[in-house]
């Protein structure tokens, strides 16, 4: 008798044991998601593509300047660099400015550039150059390599 009783009603006493976690969990739910970064600081990326360049002398390469901003919710409003090339590497400009607010990825400029000699060369965006309105962002910047031939 006794075991027929506990077979019966130990469904509804473990309902009862269980079901206030359960409302509590769904009433407050922990922070807890399975989508997580591995990384937790917002950086700002710079690169210029392509990163290898194979061009001849006195021949116009045209290169993008590239930004990633990596923020879910947040935009970054502007940001302004410089670029620095060898002496035989000439850039149409070497001060760049956008001026428009984005995140994720985003050709923040096309230039074009001219060597005037045989080798190799790099471009780069030095990261203590760059500057935006948040100064505590991280910069990380890739230069290029131009062989010219």
């Amino acid at each position: 008798m006794a075991r027929k009783f506990l077979r019966l009603f130990l469904p509804f006493f473990l309902l009862a044991a269980v079901l206030p976690v359960f409302m509590f969990l769904v009433f407050r739910p922990p922070d807890f998601s399975f989508l997580t970064q591995a990384d937790q600081d917002i950086k700002l990326r710079l690169w210029i593509e392509p990163s290898t360049v194979v061009t001849k002398v006195n021949e116009n390469v045209k290169i993008d300047i590239v930004a990633f901003y990596e923020a879910e919710s947040k935009l970054i409003p502007w940001v302004s660099f410089s670029l620095f090339s060898d002496p035989s590497v000439s850039l149409e400009k070497s001060q760049i400015k956008y001026s428009n607010p984005f995140r994720g990825r985003v050709v923040v400029d096309t230039l074009f550039l001219t060597a005037s000699k045989v080798g190799t060369f790099s471009v780069s965006i030095p990261s203590e150059q760059v500057t935006t309105q948040d100064d505590s962002l991280k910069v990380i910047t890739s230069p290029a390599t131009i062989i010219v031939k």
